[in-house]
């Protein structure tokens, strides 16, 4: 749905909305494009991908990572030595799961290091197809100006509503 169209309240009528209420309401409607959806994972995928497995129903793919368009020269340079894959599907093309990896250590600079680097996300599909977030787990670990550190961070979604059907 287009942008103003996304969200449908019935209660309370639009005379009684706060204007907290309008901001909550047009954010939420702004943001579907938002972190949730694993469509966005393809960005990071290259035409030159290889399909290295293919069963009837899904596809995977490896490849280097494109880093977003505004990834500064660090991560730039941290994404040029990770190794990626994509399961995709067949039959519509949605990411299914999406994997990063470091596949040895990286010093990006003089005083740092990064011993190791993994992202893992899992997709399901929502109501309307689209796949979403499932669960993502980063783990990071490292060395930065003589201090080791460990970075993990995990996220899911543990249900997408359904669309509400009204009589």
């Amino acid at each position: 749905q287009p942008e103003g169209e996304r969200i449908t309240i019935y209660s309370p009528d639009e005379s009684e909305w706060s204007e907290e209420f309008r901001g909550a309401i047009s954010s939420l409607d702004s943001e579907v494009t938002g972190d949730i959806f694993c469509d966005d994972f393809a960005a990071r995928i290259p035409d030159s991908a290889k399909r290295t497995q293919e069963t009837d129903e899904t596809v995977r793919y490896t490849f280097a990572p494109i880093p977003e368009e505004d990834a500064d020269k660090m991560e730039q340079k941290i994404m040029k030595k990770l190794e990626a894959s994509a399961v995709v599907a067949e039959s519509d093309g949605q990411i299914l799961s999406f994997n990063m990896v470091l596949p040895k250590p990286f010093k990006p600079a003089m005083v740092a290091k990064i011993e190791t680097f993994s992202l893992d996300v899992q997709c399901l599909r929502a109501p309307d197809g689209r796949t979403y977030l499932e669960t993502l787990q980063l783990d990071v670990t490292g060395s930065a100006m003589m201090q080791d550190f460990t970075q993990t961070m995990t996220r899911k979604i543990t249900r997408i509503l359904d669309a509400v059907e009204l009589p």
